[in-house]
């Protein structure tokens, strides 16, 4: 969930006190505190002081003034020095497996198996044809470093021990525990890396430490590399500070929030994500399979409900407003997180099913979305990557209750604060070529914004070509 201004001010100057007071501690020259994914490493209790006004009195003077243009300039003192010029051009395109999100597509159009390497925690030889290394199949002793790492630590703690984070108990344990995997995916990834010619390294998020590992240890060895954007845009403390060469995003909504932040112009690419690809490329079920399957009635307009994990009960008044209208077929599609840790979410959908004949329940796991997308009229969502799907697809998009700024800023007069309203714009809008044109056309233009291309894939072999030449 998105946090606040007060709340992410005050998060990245503990984060940047945290580094600094421990900075020194480095394993192969790589400070042990980059390495984290510092937030979730943050109970409530710390969570709760930081969203407060008062928490500067908590806080050196060092990082007091930092505005948001600094924050990827102050950790690129950390991290600029580690990085040699480009020493590998004729190596092999590595694929981190974790978070990549590529499609069996993806790996069929864009990347030839003799210059490609997956990098997975799997046992396998092939994948989609592509040679899997895994990096735990290396070995490094580091217990012995590891102790004198943590003995280290322990030090700078305890010195620190009225600090507002070094002094709570939960970072503290959950950081040295971190220690020995930090230490043994460097190891392991330095002599990986000096045993593979690689050109380049192709990850999907630093959230991940084997993916963070990566682009730094890369980077010492003069490897480029390229970061795909995840998903939108949402906590921002998940999509900074940017570890990798570039920062390859879905549009220009994406560059001005890295450009904000300090990272610079020639560090950002707009290409769009390969997943995507898939709807410019494949072909997806039929209308008439797809009505015959879900019991959908003919020459009615079908409206899906993509939900998300916090759904509000405006969600539920807006169903039932569109049940009584006999022009529109409803489908529920609940989120990933719903169908396995909220079943009483599902029965409340399900109960809605059998009382309006007019709405379905979508509740199998391995169903394929696109197929559902293809087939729509109208989606309604929340905040999710499904409303730039919908509209890729040429489809209506029609948010309810999106209150935070984030990629569909610009959409704004499609976004919703009444279940009634909005239950009364898409019967006006079922009814109306004229309105259905003219939003086709909002759409477009936003598109060529937010997302300005049908093939993601060229672009990144562009991208990779540039880098390694």
């Amino acid at each position: 969930m998105p946090q606040s201004e007060v709340y992410l001010d005050n998060y990245w100057k503990v984060y940047l006190e945290f580094v600094d007071k421990c900075i020194d501690v480095k394993y192969k020259g790589i400070p042990l505190a980059l390495m984290i994914n510092f937030y979730q490493y943050l109970d409530e209790q710390i969570k709760t002081e930081i969203n407060s006004i008062e928490f500067n009195k908590y806080l050196s003077t060092k990082y007091i003034d930092i505005s948001k243009a600094n924050i990827q300039p102050i950790f690129e003192r950390w991290l600029e020095p580690l990085k040699k010029d480009k020493t590998y051009s004729n190596g092999k395109i590595l694929l981190s497996s974790a978070n990549l999100r590529f499609t069996r597509n993806s790996y069929k159009m864009y990347f030839d198996s003799k210059e490609t390497i997956m990098l997975a925690p799997w046992s396998i030889d092939k994948y989609f044809n592509i040679s899997v290394h895994n990096v735990h199949e290396f070995k490094a002793d580091i217990n012995n470093t590891v102790n004198v790492l943590k003995a280290e630590l322990e030090d700078i703690f305890n010195s620190n021990s009225s600090h507002i984070l070094m002094g709570n108990k939960f970072f503290h344990d959950k950081f040295m525990k971190s220690i020995y995997s930090i230490v043994n995916t460097i190891a392991l990834v330095d002599i990986y890396l000096e045993q593979t010619d690689i050109a380049c390294i192709i990850i999907g998020s630093t959230e991940n430490l084997i993916n963070r590992v990566l682009s730094v240890v890369g980077s010492q060895k003069g490897i480029p590399s390229i970061c795909m954007q995840h998903g939108l845009i949402g906590g921002e403390e998940a999509f900074m500070p940017m570890f990798s060469s570039v920062a390859a995003v879905y549009g220009n909504f994406e560059k001005e929030w890295y450009l904000e932040r300090g990272l610079k112009k020639e560090r950002i690419s707009i290409i769009g994500h390969l997943k995507y690809d898939d709807i410019f490329t494949l072909r997806y079920m039929s209308k008439t399979q797809f009505r015959k399957k879900y019991n959908i009635r003919s020459n009615k307009k079908i409206i899906l409900i993509a939900t998300q994990p916090f759904f509000s009960a405006k969600w539920n008044e807006l169903i039932i407003y569109l049940s009584k209208d006999n022009n529109c077929e409803i489908i529920i599609k609940p989120h990933p997180w719903e169908l396995s840790r909220r079943p009483k979410r599902i029965k409340e959908y399900e109960k809605m099913a059998n009382e309006y004949s007019n709405v379905k329940v979508i509740v199998e796991k391995k169903v394929k979305p696109y197929n559902v997308i293809s087939n729509i009229d109208i989606l309604l969502t929340q905040s999710s990557t499904i409303g730039l799907e919908a509209m890729l697809f040429k489809k209506h998009l029609l948010l309810l209750d999106n209150k935070v700024k984030n990629f569909y800023n610009k959409l704004e007069n499609f976004n919703f604060s009444s279940s009634k309203k909005l239950a009364k714009y898409i019967i006006k809008l079922n009814k109306s070529k004229k309105m259905q044109k003219a939003n086709a056309k909002q759409y477009k233009k936003f598109l060529e914004y937010a997302y300005p291309q049908e093939l993601a894939g060229l672009k990144l072999k562009k991208l990779i070509a540039k880098l390694i030449k």
